[in-house]
């Protein structure tokens, strides 16, 4: 569900941000991706894929924007019957203008709140294709 672009738009929640992929069929190094905000002030970035371990590990860097040379993790670890999913982002806020809007906007809570949400989603749309065992 990560690694498919169109399902990985289906888990952020709706209205808050856009993703794009190039290119848009899978997920390998070097994949591009564009992320855009949709608050009142609209922020954009890119983000490159530089290690994927398949079923385990993605790690995309920040390539501009208010992340720009930051890291984002996607961390996966079967347990048992489900799997772990962990997901950091390494950052520091680039740029006055974007350290404006980040403390203004209170982005952190804002930002946590939609991996959360995201984190969410991800757990319900999997656990709805675990076919019912009873």
């Amino acid at each position: 569900m990560i690694t498919d672009i169109d399902t990985f738009k289906t888990l952020y929640p709706t209205g808050f941000i856009k993703v794009r992929q190039a290119p848009s069929d899978s997920l390998t190094i070097g994949t591009l991706r564009t992320t855009q905000t949709k608050y009142i002030v609209t922020l954009n970035w890119d983000s490159k894929v530089i290690e994927l371990i398949e079923n385990k590990k993605i790690v995309l860097q920040f390539l501009n924007g208010i992340f720009q040379n930051g890291y984002e993790i996607w961390e996966l670890e079967a347990c048992d019957d489900y799997t772990e999913v962990s997901h950091t982002v390494l950052y520091n806020i680039h740029g006055l203008f974007y350290s404006l809007v980040w403390s203004l906007k209170k982005g952190e809570n804002r930002h946590d709140y939609l991996v959360e949400e995201t984190l969410n989603s991800l757990k319900r749309k999997a656990e709805a294709t675990i076919p019912d065992l009873n």
